[in-house]
Order: C-alpha cells, then structure tokens, then sequence
C-alpha cells in the first residue's frame, strides 16, 4: 500500500514538473515594466520620468532569445500617444541590435542583470551612466 502511494506521489510530481505547472522566477523570459530610471546625477520613478518626457517604458523577453522594447509617448507632448520598439537579441547579459528600428545588427547597446523579478539594462558607452531598471508583470 505504501509503495502504490509513493508511485502515486512520483507520478503526480513528474506530471507537475513536465507541464510547467512550477513558476520559474529565475528565468528572464517574460513582461516587464519600468519601474525606475537612474542617471549619474538622480534616480527618477516611472512616474516622475512619464511626467517629466511622457517616456513610458516596457520589455519583452522572449525564449527565443529575441527582446522588445516598447516606448510609449505623446508627440510634442500634445498629440496622441505614439508607440516605439526597438528589436534585439540578448545572450550572455548583453543586448543585441539587429538592423531595426535604429540598431545595428551585433552592435551591444546594454547589459543586463536579472534577479528575482527584476532586470536592470546598462547602457552601454553611456557618459551618464544610464540605468532602466525594469519589474517583472
């Protein structure tokens, strides 16, 4: 009887494991939003920076090691809301360009941390030291 219990137990843990039922909060994959912005100089709040340039900031991770930033923003700061992305690929902590919206195809523009939920993007070659620090939805 306790054998049949302990099989019934490995099989329901085997089933959990293989249809992805277990969230893996250590995997970069996934949707993200700004959640802050730091330069040299001050650290602004999505809020601050959204009020200040009408900027507002999202990522997409992909398994496929492909990446969407998309900027939100209202056109001289009276029109309608427009919309931007910008397309990389990512491996290694870097952030890729590939010949669209304005990068360069293997041309690294940030590197990137991850850690528990939250990813934070360097810019590279940046004189202010730019950071968007991004939290997982």
């Amino acid at each position: 009887m306790r054998r049949k219990i302990l099989l019934s137990v490995v099989i329901l843990l085997s089933l959990f494991i293989i249809t992805g039922c277990t969230k893996d909060s250590n995997s970069v994959v996934g949707t993200y939003k700004i959640s802050k912005i730091e330069t040299k100089d001050k650290t602004y709040t999505a809020k601050e920076w959204k009020d200040m340039t009408t900027l507002d900031y999202s990522l997409e991770m992909k398994k496929d090691n492909t990446a969407i930033i998309t900027m939100k923003y209202k056109k001289n700061m009276t029109e309608e809301d427009n919309e931007e992305k910008e397309y990389y690929t990512y491996d290694g902590g870097l952030f890729y360009g590939t010949s669209n919206n304005g990068t360069e195809k293997g041309v690294k523009y940030y590197s990137y941390e991850y850690e528990n939920g939250t990813l934070r993007l360097s810019v590279l070659g940046s004189e202010t030291n730019d950071v968007y620090v991004y939290t997982k939805k």
